[in-house]
């Protein structure tokens, strides 16, 4: 923020005070009553996939892996501290605080760990729709696109606003690689199913790095496909540059390389 980034605080800061409820109050000048009207809701590292670029505080699959090899080379990337990230949620407060703040949510991110396999979030779903709001609130998921649950499409058809930011790096082959051990046939077949829904958005956040910079293109033209066949904006990307882990930042590449990949 000081060098002019926007930073996610001063994002959500300028997408709600825009919010007409609040663009009119402020227009008439009436107090706000102090309310929840965006949760960012994180139950957990729970994961079904285990990708290169990711870390055990976001993925169980990770974590497992760093603590099957234990080798003391690991804590030079990886914190080996096993933290409890389950606990606040599982708590009556957390429900009676959700359940006072129904009326007042207009949109709730869910992602993890893999938001989608999580039982926690399948739980709080079914809150909404029993209690009438999923025709109210818009529903985010930062999701692998890899869940094939019946149960979970059956409860995100119920609602009206649902978006996926689909964290998909690699088309084919370079997917696999990447996000390790998705298929993307399973990831394809998904991604057809949500864009034949109604209620659903999808927008791409591949995350470029070292391995991915020079087939990068072959996913933006898979997702392009669909919005030129549809003939309108059916796939949003919204791609997004590594730095973190350091090791696959592209600063690292050749500026010779860059420039070929630059090209495509």
């Amino acid at each position: 923020e000081k060098y002019n980034n926007e930073s996610n605080r001063t994002l959500h800061n300028d997408i709600w005070y825009k919010n007409p409820l609040y663009l009119r109050k402020r227009i008439q000048r009436t107090n706000i009553t102090p309310t929840i009207n965006y949760f960012d809701l994180r139950f957990g590292n729970l994961c079904n996939l285990n990708c290169r670029s990711c870390g055990p505080e976001s993925s169980s699959q990770f974590a497992k892996e760093l603590h099957e090899i234990d080798h003391p080379e690991i804590s030079k990337y990886h914190s080996m501290e096993i933290v409890d990230t389950n606990s606040w949620y599982n708590t009556d407060m957390f429900i009676k605080n959700i359940q006072k703040q129904l009326p007042n949510i207009q949109q709730l991110y869910l992602t993890g760990g893999e938001p989608t396999i999580i039982d926690k979030n399948y739980e709080i779903l079914q809150l909404l729709i029993d209690n009438g709001f999923n025709k109210t609130i818009r529903i985010v998921f930062n999701s692998n696109m890899t869940n094939t649950n019946p149960k979970f499409f059956n409860l995100i058809k119920q609602f009206d606003y649902v978006t996926f930011y689909a964290s998909i790096d690699g088309y084919g082959t370079m997917q696999e690689y990447l996000r390790f051990p998705s298929k993307w046939s399973q990831i394809d077949s998904n991604i057809q199913k949500i864009l034949s829904m109604t209620n659903a958005v999808i927008r791409p956040t591949p995350v470029i790095q070292i391995a991915n910079l020079s087939r990068i293109t072959e996913l933006f033209e898979y997702f392009e496909n669909f919005n030129r066949i549809a003939g309108k904006t059916l796939i949003d990307i919204r791609p997004i540059i590594l730095e973190n882990p350091s090791r696959l930042d592209m600063v690292n590449l050749p500026l010779e390389y860059k420039k070929q990949a630059w090209g495509k």
